[in-house]
């Protein structure tokens, strides 16, 4: 069976490490699988199978703002999908859902889409219009989260669903040798990750002894970075605030640190939440729309704390600080409760929605 996935690009991101993922577990699993990239720049992070067949235009462009190049990448897109002749197409990414099912439009190619964002999340009036139009017309949308599936139903009665959470990558918990006194959040410096929040909670915690990492990049050009590190200046907190900035390899600051914390305000599934509850560390979280509530069971494996109240954040992160006890008994319950996040069982739920719900074309 021939299964082609849709992405811009694999740069460094979670719906691209996700996508690199299944591609590389559905080889595993005895399928042929071709892999279109179409954006602007079709970076390759994270490596592929070499199973994997990989589909680059000649060219870049700016698909927002030049629709001749938008217009070509369409094309591209139904050239080479003519070219596989999948069985079934994977498109991933809630801005280009719609402009993949636009380009095969008429083709017969069952497209099955997946919004990796929050539910909720608004785009603007033309990227709303289009899917309303286009979304009914899918095969099927992957969601993460049961409020996901909920938010759908609403707005797309008719459109089969499945619940199919993040895939896990290999964890485990690390070496009491390798610990230390550390606060551990990874996630790209955007806006909607409110690092400064984080900075501002990690100075008011009396732990003199502690450091925060950050890990991630300065991303989206929002240029956040200098402006972080002189807030953490500002609190004098400068020496104990750490950037690590970008990285292939997150595993060695999973085993390295005790706590993780997240101040995200938006997610459709956070992965790295997964991540840092398999590496064994309690995890102290906003609860916002979607993901954390399905990951952290408050008072077992973490804490949920109200979308920006940073004072309750930063008395959980004190308890968990004081009490070394806590942290190793949730840290115990967070690594036990991951299994069925496992890379092998997630990518045939994949596939057994995809297969059980198309018919293949001639």
């Amino acid at each position: 069976m021939v299964i082609m996935l849709t992405i811009p690009s694999l740069c460094n991101g979670g719906m691209e490490r996700v996508l690199a993922a299944l591609a590389d577990r559905f080889v595993c699993e005895g399928r042929e699988v071709h892999l279109i990239l179409f954006g602007l720049r079709p970076l390759l992070f994270y490596p592929l199978n070499e199973s994997v067949t990989l589909h680059l235009p000649q060219e870049g462009g700016l698909l927002a703002r030049k629709p001749w190049i938008a217009f070509q990448r369409m094309l591209f897109i139904r050239r080479e999908v003519k070219k596989a002749d999948p069985a079934v197409l994977l498109s991933f990414g809630e801005y280009w859902n719609s402009f993949v099912l636009l380009s095969l439009a008429g083709s017969g190619y069952p497209v099955f889409i997946s919004d990796r964002c929050a539910p909720g999340k608004k785009l603007n009036g033309i990227h709303e219009a289009i899917r309303r139009l286009l979304y009914p017309r899918a095969a099927g949308i992957i969601v993460q989260t049961l409020s996901a599936e909920a938010h759908y139903h609403r707005r797309f009665p008719g459109l089969r669903t499945a619940v199919i959470p993040n895939p896990l990558m290999e964890l485990a918990p690390g070496p009491p040798s390798q610990k230390r006194k550390q606060i551990l959040m990874v996630a790209r410096m955007i806006s909607g990750k409110h690092h400064d929040r984080l900075i501002s909670i990690f100075a008011g915690l009396d732990a003199p002894d502690w450091s925060l990492l950050l890990v991630g990049s300065d991303d989206q050009g929002q240029h956040h970075l200098e402006r972080l590190r002189i807030l953490a200046h500002t609190l004098r907190v400068n020496d104990r605030v750490i950037f690590a900035g970008e990285t292939k390899d997150v595993i060695p600051y999973y085993h390295a640190a005790q706590i993780f914390a997240f101040t995200s305000s938006s997610e459709g599934f956070p992965n790295v939440i997964n991540e840092a509850l398999a590496a064994g560390l309690p995890v102290v979280s906003y609860d916002c729309e979607a993901g954390p509530s399905e990951l952290i069971r408050d008072g077992e494996n973490g804490y949920l704390v109200p979308l920006f109240d940073d004072l309750l954040f930063r008395e959980r992160l004190q308890q968990l600080i004081d009490d070394e006890g806590l942290r190793q008994r949730m840290g115990q319950t967070a690594a036990e409760g991951t299994a069925r996040f496992e890379l092998a069982a997630v990518a045939r739920r994949y596939l057994t929605f995809m297969e059980q719900n198309v018919s293949v074309p001639p």
